[in-house]
């Protein structure tokens, strides 16, 4: 499936895609039948028409699904799979591009500026007034956390992650000078080898992931890429530090840190449960503790050295090689540690004591051969290996991740219903608010215990005090912040604090309300008021009060438009009461992967977000393909580090201006005027739901299993109880995308009817939270294929459900045109031509595999139950997802 007519920027790319692309058409013409080589040719030969002429798409799209119509049922999955490994291979060799370019750019300082790194920025926030001192202490105490969820939305199975992962290695052993010509053999024959194996493995999960299974694989990136990248990382912010303020970064600086929420995710996820989240803990601290045990090995191979301080002399007892007498002693020490968490994985119970629990034990030892190596002239030893080790240890601790633990705040309410209940206070669920505060309280200020020994819960309300237990049982540092989810009044939090005393936790987690409703949103900063005005809790806080705001659920509440103005003021409001209650805000932002869930690029989203709102601090979700895409190499992951570590400082040390009133008036006319239209046919139009059942392919999409968490919040499947993920995958695999851009036509051709055009090209040019805004609503619509998706709705509607469609693609049309009048450009894209011109490489493919995927979903719907069609179906959602690289 060779194609010489993609246009790429890059001459070793296309290099890439070339060789990729007849390495796979060799393997396909080797392991094909010949009927299937034949509808292969005649597909790509459409592709190559198609690809170049635009002349008459809808068309040529049913001349296509016509042949298509003609296939037999079991010719399907391999076409499907040969265009779907196409588009992965494209994807491989543009990744690998990503981090070819960056290394051109970093040998090459004169041949072209390589925007935002650490040098650059530094220069810059001197030049324009910051201090070197202010710059070092900002940088030195400045934490960006990426925390990965529990939301899987990468389709892509680990098996076949791995093999692409050793194709990018050997097209950057490609890219290396002076290659022999047996060496170059050798590069083509591995590149053929894992090809084959991928087009010879199966591209469908065949089970339903476990929390257990998401762990592991949270964990597999940890030992992959992330363990070597971190002070790969550190030492290149400690370089641009040292050049610019001439001060090296401190040991103890953790300008990133990384959390997670797999095994302690457990809203509307009921196989997280106690036992799982103490099971991932401790496989997590195992991990870590053989990663350190094999640091720790190499540096006894290094450090053979006799001379040492009095100090290490005196802890190795005059051993001949200290350093290797101080550090076999650790190793010992970690190996039984290792020991231990195979008896607690095993068992659940572990008679070993002389274990590492904390990252002081491990550091003392350490921290006395590097200050010893420093002292007796051997510094130059000391910051290699055992400084990557130390700082290792600052940032992963003894738990790599720091474990987030999410529940929804009607389960902690119903703990206290049966308890309230069961000591004959009443119903607590019926309370008012002031009145389940006033208990919450008392009860926390109370000394004596409120629940009695004879106390007997429901199978629910144990399982929710069994977490408590858990988190009590757990080392501490091994668990990070509590999130509350759908939270609403100070009582949902004052409740987390009860539930820790009450079940004995000892050193209580910062708990974190998540707002995630357009409601909820816009009374957060009320809650937070009403939370900080009680001393007991702001004591709690110790200064620092965590607040998460949710992109997904306000998004598929009110609209992306709405959700994201409601968020921002969120953010504002949060920002002002901590100030006014003199505690620092920690604002943890819940993105997804694609636009219509807070998606995007991360410094543009940082960069836009209300001044004061980044202070030092931002914690971050990323989750599914965003994972492998900015973190599943090593280059990559560094320059992901880079990224966020950079936008988090310029946003501290230089935040955006806040909006004058006649932007934020135009922007809260907009948020409603795109509120009440999404609300309207979303969720208030009888004929939204039948329609949408009917274009999407949401009810075959729960085939695939992509992550163990169900598809809907409650048990009945409608609209409001779908979850964001399936609710923007669905749109997205049929290329309408409707979530991320219904309501902002109407809004703005209604901003444009009051004679506010300049007006709103004014704030584009001028506000950077607007210009965010409109140019990921410019990508969203770039990546909407109408012709494509009236073959979905002609093909899978009803004809009475046909008007309806009507409606929504006038508003795309009106809001294409107003778009191209804010930003100034002839056509979408204008502003980002490698992104025009990468979506524009692989779309033809996608529309085949769209195309194949409407068929399919026909007598899907037709055979229930025949595994043919829904197996070859789930190929089609592989590689859709795959082309257009976004899920959920």
């Amino acid at each position: 499936m060779k194609n010489h007519d993609l246009i790429f920027s890059d001459k070793k790319l296309m290099e890439d895609m070339d060789l990729l692309s007849s390495i796979l058409s060799e393997i396909l013409n080797e392991n094909l039948s010949e009927s299937i080589k034949t509808h292969i040719k005649k597909i790509g030969e459409w592709i190559k028409i198609n690809s170049s002429d635009k002349s008459n798409v809808e068309k040529a799209l049913n001349e296509l699904f016509v042949y298509i119509q003609n296939l037999n049922d079991n010719e399907f999955g391999q076409i499907i799979r040969s265009i779907s490994l196409h588009l992965v291979l494209s994807n491989v060799a543009e990744q690998h591009n990503r981090i070819r370019k960056k290394r051109f750019y970093e040998t090459n300082p004169g041949a072209s500026a390589y925007p935002d790194t650490f040098l650059d920025l530094f220069l810059k926030l001197i030049e324009n007034g910051i201090s070197t001192e202010r710059l070092f202490e900002e940088v030195k105490s400045s934490c960006f956390e990426i925390v990965i969820t529990a939301h899987p939305t990468e389709v892509v199975r680990k098996t076949l992650m791995y093999k692409f992962k050793r194709i990018n290695k050997n097209l950057a052993i490609r890219d290396k000078d002076q290659l022999t010509l047996r060496e170059n053999e050798i590069i083509i024959e591995n590149l053929k080898r894992e090809i084959l194996s991928a087009w010879e493995t199966d591209d469908i999960r065949r089970r339903k992931l476990t929390p257990v299974d998401e762990a592991a694989a949270g964990l597999d990136l940890m030992e992959q890429v992330l363990w070597n990248a971190l002070p790969d990382f550190l030492r290149q912010l400690d370089r641009a530090l040292l050049k610019t303020t001439g001060k090296k970064l401190p040991l103890e600086a953790t300008p990133l840190r990384f959390g997670s929420w797999i095994g302690g995710d457990r809203d509307g996820n009921p196989f997280v449960t106690s036992l799982v989240t103490k099971q991932v803990v401790w496989q997590t601290r195992k991990l870590a503790a053989e990663l350190y045990l094999k640091e720790i090995s190499m540096l006894i191979d290094e450090l053979s050295l006799y001379r040492c301080s009095d100090e290490l002399r005196e802890l190795a007892k005059g051993a001949a090689e200290p350093y290797r007498s101080v550090l076999r002693e650790v190793r010992k020490k970690i190996a039984v540690t290792i020991l231990m968490y195979d008896d607690l994985l095993n068992s659940g119970q572990t008679s070993e004591k002389d274990v590492y629990l904390y990252r002081e034990e491990l550091l003392d030892p350490l921290m006395l051969c590097y200050r010893s190596l420093h002292e007796t002239g051997a510094g130059i030893i000391a910051e290699g290996r055992l400084l990557d080790i130390l700082r290792r240890l600052y940032c992963f601790g003894m738990s790599l991740y720091r474990l987030d633990i999410r529940q929804e705040s009607s389960r902690h309410a119903e703990v206290f219903s049966e308890i309230t209940a069961y000591l004959g206070y009443g119903n607590y669920l019926e309370w008012s608010e002031e009145r389940k505060q006033e208990f919450l309280l008392s009860e926390i200020r109370s000394l004596r215990p409120l629940v009695p020994d004879d106390f007997n819960a429901s199978e629910n309300v144990c399982e929710v005090l069994n977490s408590f237990r858990a988190i009590s049982e757990l080392p501490w540092r091994a668990l990070g912040t509590y999130i509350i989810s759908m939270a609403k009044e100070p009582s949902d939090v004052l409740s987390v604090m009860l539930l820790q005393k009450i079940c004995g936790v000892k050193k209580t987690l910062p708990i974190a309300p998540l707002f995630e409703t357009a409601a909820d949103l816009k009374h957060a900063g009320d809650v937070i008021d009403k939370l900080l005005s009680v001393p007991e809790y702001k004591v709690y806080t110790q200064g620092i009060q965590e607040v998460m705001i949710g992109y997904s659920d306000s998004s598929k509440d009110v609209g992306k438009l709405a959700s994201s103005w409601y968020l921002y003021r969120a953010q504002e409001d949060v920002v002002s009461v901590c100030k006014k209650y003199d505690v620092k805000p920690l604002l943890f932002h819940g993105r997804g992967g694609t636009i219509g869930r807070g998606g995007g690029p991360t410094m543009i989203a940082i960069q836009s977000q209300p001044p004061g709102s980044v202070q030092g601090r931002l914690k971050i979700t990323e989750q599914g393909e965003m994972i492998q895409a900015k973190l599943g190499l090593h280059d990559i992951a560094v320059r992901t580090f880079e990224i966020y570590t950079l936008a988090t400082i310029k946003a501290t040390l230089n935040p955006p201006k806040a909006p004058s009133e006649t932007f934020r008036k135009v922007m809260e006319d907009l948020a409603e005027s795109s509120s009440d239209h999404y609300t309207r046919e979303v969720h208030n139009n009888p004929e939204f739901a039948p329609y949408f059942f009917s274009v999407t392919p949401i009810n075959e999409l729960g085939n695939l299993q992509i992550g163990s968490r169900p598809a809907y919040r409650k048990s009945l499947a409608s609209i409001r109880a779908l979850r964001a993920i399936p609710w923007i995958f669905a749109w997205t695999q049929n290329r309408f995308l409707l979530p991320s851009w219904l309501g902002f036509g109407v809004a703005l051709k209604k901003a444009e009817a009051r004679g506010e055009l300049l007006l709103l090209q004014e704030i584009y040019h001028q506000w950077p939270y607007f210009q965010s805004l409109i140019d990921l609503l410019e990508m969203v619509v770039a990546k909407v294929d109408l012709p494509v998706y009236n073959l979905y709705e002609g093909m899978l509607a009803e004809k009475e459900q046909i008007q309806l469609g009507v409606t929504y693609k006038s508003e795309l049309k009106e809001l294409v045109s107003i778009l191209l009048k804010i930003t100034g450009h002839k056509e979408l894209l204008d502003g980002n031509p490698v992104l025009k011109s990468g979506m524009q490489s692989r779309d033809p493919y996608i529309k085949v595999l769209n195309l194949m995927q409407v068929e399919l979903l026909l007598r899907v719907r037709k055979n229930a139950g025949k595994d043919e069609y829904l197996d070859a179906f789930l190929k089609t959602v592989n590689g859709i997802a795959a082309g257009m690289r976004n899920t959920g």
